[in-house]
């Protein structure tokens, strides 16, 4: 048995972002001034190996960035023809409506059911978008 894990402490009035992701979907930093990426990865899913150790890594959000984390139910979200939705279709999404965390998450929301339509979901759809505002309030969808 093994599970993956992303858990993050956020220091809002810097910015800084100290995370573990272990075997987890690899959340993403959209910065409006230097573009998407990802964040690297720490450790392999909990559970898979014994006596492991996981290192926690430290990146720092720039105003107006917003950090967008989410579950492979969100790519592996199928339509009627049993085609997936994709890492690729998400990450066209996630350039075209990227101005706050709330309006990013309900665009990719929509578009994920709109794409499933009448299908049965089969696994979580989960996502959560937290974006650091220029005055250093930030808010979480």
């Amino acid at each position: 048995m093994f599970a993956t894990v992303f858990f993050g402490v956020l220091e809002p009035n810097e910015g800084w972002l100290t995370y573990i992701n272990c075997g987890h979907e690899p959340p993403l930093v959209i910065d409006p001034s230097v573009g998407m990426k990802y964040l690297t990865p720490t450790g392999p899913a909990v559970g898979m190996f014994p006596d492991l150790d996981f290192t926690a890594k430290k990146i720092q959000l720039e105003p107006g960035a917003i950090l967008f984390a989410y579950t492979d139910g969100v790519v592996d979200a199928q339509n009627e023809k049993g085609e997936f939705f994709t890492k690729d279709r998400l990450l066209s999404l996630l350039n075209r409506n990227n101005d706050s965390a709330k309006v990013l998450v309900d665009y990719i929301k929509t578009e994920i059911e709109r794409y499933t339509s009448k299908t049965e979901q089969f696994d979580d759809v989960t996502m959560i978008a937290v974006q650091r505002k220029p005055n250093k309030i930030y808010t979480i969808q």
